[in-house]
């Protein structure tokens, strides 16, 4: 629960970076804290275990990696 915990200054500058991108960099505060990197190296272990397995369950991470390989291909 805690990484999902969000302050009024982290909302609003949330909301910023997507309607009004230039005004967030002003900011220069991070948008995204230091527990970031733990929930990335998950996401990338997991794409790699599911990768080198080759097991599809039809899921968004299938999809994720028919893009991938799509993109490496030159199919995209």
């Amino acid at each position: 629960r805690i990484p999902f915990q969000n302050d009024f200054i982290t909302s609003f500058l949330l909301f910023c970076v997507f309607f009004f991108p230039r005004l967030a960099d002003l900011a220069n505060k991070p948008v995204f804290d230091d527990k970031t990197p733990y929930f990335r190296d998950i996401f990338w272990h997991s794409m790699k275990a599911r990768e080198e397995s080759k097991t599809e369950r039809g899921d968004v991470m299938d999809n994720l990696l028919k893009l991938k390989n799509e993109a490496e291909n030159g199919e995209f």
